[in-house]
């Protein structure tokens, strides 16, 4: 595969291929993770030359949402063997979304990270979704009609995490509130699947709203504060 000296020379086209050929690698072979090593070593050796298309082509939606596969196909292949990755890959992830806000970084967080590692690293999928929800607040405070996709998919995280992990989503640094009045704003729009989308990730908020006094229920008026 091209290295990554290689990468900035190559075409779209050309990155677009090898990418591909790394995603069938990794979710074309079904194996026990105990049997997965050489596997483990693909990624060790293509971990570089994916970072490199992470920064280099970064303004090619197409790219890195091809990109967002291969970690994808490589989590879910690996299992606890990609364990060691797991929080560089979050960074570079949140680093990409602060700079290019496309709809394939949020669905890979929720596909990929938040659905699979909310039990197991709380506090990284915490932060995480702080960082995200930080830059997509500010994208929408310009114009949230004009990103239906954003919003479809950033609804569609704290939904898989509420699922996964209640108390995640209701921590004070998750910015419980500021996702809920989001939510209230969103469900107003005119695209179908958008406003489905945050009508059931606010079926599922009050659903796994936490009982225990550990979490204080925030007054009505306390939302539009």
């Amino acid at each position: 595969s091209t290295g990554s000296s290689g990468i900035k020379q190559s075409t779209g086209s050309k990155v677009k291929l090898e990418l591909g050929m790394i995603n069938s690698a990794f979710h074309g072979v079904s194996v026990p993770h105990t049997a997965a090593q050489p596997l483990l070593e693909l990624l060790k050796e293509v971990w570089d030359p994916l970072k490199a298309v992470l920064v280099l082509w970064s303004t090619d939606e197409v790219i890195i949402d091809e990109l967002t596969k291969c970690y994808w196909h490589a989590i879910n292949t690996l299992g606890p063997l990609f364990d060691p990755y797991i929080e560089p890959l979050v960074d570079m992830l949140c680093q990409c979304y602060e700079k290019h806000q496309y709809a394939c970084l949020l669905e890979s967080c929720a596909q990929g990270l938040l659905n699979i590692y909310s039990s197991e690293k709380p506090d990284l999928i915490a932060g995480m979704l702080q960082r995200l929800s930080n830059t997509t607040f500010l994208l929408f405070s310009r114009a949230m009609s004009d990103h239906p996709d954003i919003v479809q998919a950033f609804f569609f995280s704290p939904l898989v995490c509420s699922q996964a992990q209640p108390q995640i989503v209701y921590r004070r640094e998750s910015n419980c509130k500021a996702v809920l009045r989001a939510a209230m704003t969103a469900i107003t729009m005119q695209e179908y699947h958008t406003v489905k989308e945050v009508s059931r990730w606010l079926v599922e908020f009050i659903g796994h709203y936490p009982s225990s006094n550990t979490v204080r229920r925030p007054s009505p008026l306390s939302l539009h504060s």
